[in-house]
């Protein structure tokens, strides 16, 4: 299919230009690591079908690691040890059980955040993180989500990702906890960490021609070098909420 031979010679553009700095995703794992002690419990939130212990090995080794969603249909393909179907307003846990809270692309479908937000901070114990990655609300990436409906996204992930429809996870973006204003706005007790806005190789556009991917590829590598454009249109924002 052409798409797939897109989608491999634009992997190689994005391997060139970015040799350092492609994947932000990485950032996140970091931030796990540093903030979680050895032998730490971990609550990885709406992990879906991702094992995280595939991107941090020791977590599978060592300590305490549950993944969390809110529907059985994506953890039944985690390969995490513990699972656990709950709602993250209403954790089955007793306060403070976890030093780390995880949350990968989870807080951009966050409807009410305060009730969310204030039920990590309860089961977290005192020093503890919530550590996430989500897109930031001013990229392009998460422009075009609130533009255009479900359907719409379902269709470019499955381009994107070589996947069939129903392979493709997608669920209802809100993008109320994807600034800096609207995290110092709904952190209520937690206090604000280590936040950072990232962008690394543009991963949404593969399946385009290379000729319109290498527009974003420059249009990223901009991004990467002008630090104001890059705090006001990044493509992610990395860091954690920390309860004191």
């Amino acid at each position: 299919m052409l798409t797939s031979l897109f989608r491999k010679l634009n992997e190689k553009q994005n391997a060139y230009w970015f040799k350092t700095g492609r994947d932000t995703f990485r950032s996140y794992i970091r931030c796990i690591d540093q903030a979680l002690p050895v032998s730490g419990a971990i609550l990885d939130v709406g992990a879906g079908s991702v094992t995280l212990a595939t991107y941090l090995p020791r977590l599978g080794r060592d300590g305490l690691l549950i993944a969390a969603d809110y529907s059985n249909e994506g953890l039944a393909q985690n390969q995490s040890k513990a699972k656990v179907v709950t709602d993250a307003e209403a954790f089955p846990f007793p306060n403070e059980t976890f030093d780390v809270i995880s949350a990968s692309c989870v807080l951009e479908h966050i409807e009410n955040p305060g009730p969310v937000v204030a039920e990590c901070f309860r089961v977290l114990k005192k020093g503890g993180a919530l550590v996430f990655y989500t897109p930031h609300r001013r990229s392009y990436i998460a422009a075009l989500a609130r533009l255009t409906p479900l359907a719409f996204h379902r269709r470019i992930r499955t381009l994107q990702t070589g996947k069939s429809m129903g392979e493709v996870e997608v669920i209802k973006t809100f993008y109320r906890l994807n600034t800096f204003q609207d995290l110092e706005k709904y952190r209520g007790n937690f206090r604000l960490g280590s936040i950072e806005i990232c962008v690394g190789a543009p991963s949404y556009t593969t399946f385009l021609p290379p000729p319109f991917h290498f527009l974003f590829i420059l249009f990223h590598k901009v991004l990467q070098t002008v630090p104001s454009l890059r705090a006001a249109f990044g493509e992610t924002i990395t860091g954690c909420l920390v309860k004191p």
